[in-house]
């Protein structure tokens, strides 16, 4: 994730700063900001993962609610 983002601006300044055709442009841009929608859905997923302790067996009996 943190290599995708950090990507992002690498290719912007590219695109921004080298004398590119069009397609080259696009292509770059594209990828840019493909690369920052991907990094940002696996920082989602990552925040969104429950953290190990929350986690049962499927077949585990949960002892709290036998009181």
């Amino acid at each position: 994730m943190l290599t995708l983002n950090g990507l992002s601006p690498l290719l912007a300044w590219v695109v921004h700063n080298r004398p590119l055709n069009a397609w080259a442009t696009l292509l770059l841009t594209g990828f840019a900001v493909g690369n920052a929608i991907f990094g940002t859905f696996l920082l989602w997923r990552l925040l969104r993962d429950e953290p190990a302790a929350a986690r049962q067996e499927p077949g585990a009996r949960d002892d709290t609610l036998a009181n």
